[in-house]
């Protein structure tokens, strides 16, 4: 009897590539640097990717996404202002 050869070959495996979850990629955004992941996250998820968007939006409203937390309204409302632009809050 021949002797029975492993198939699998450790040099030439692509089990790596196959076994990895698909790369998600995030829509491009045009939101200021400071954001952090998850609140990146939670904007693009709710289909966000302009900072013109979040003209006339209640903070508040977006303080209800999971991962927007108070650190990402500040830095939003700091580059809506830049642009001439705010949150929809009463102030």
């Amino acid at each position: 009897m021949g002797t029975r050869r492993n198939s699998w070959d450790p040099e030439n495996s692509d089990m790596e590539k196959n076994h990895m979850p698909p790369k998600i990629t995030e829509p491009e955004n045009d939101f200021p640097a400071g954001m952090g992941q998850p609140a990146l996250r939670a904007l693009a998820a709710a289909r966000y990717t302009r900072l013109e968007q979040f003209a006339g939006v209640r903070a508040a409203d977006l303080l209800i996404l999971h991962g927007v937390r108070p650190k990402a309204i500040r830095v939003l409302r700091s580059a809506l202002a830049d642009g001439g632009l705010k949150f929809a809050d009463i102030e």
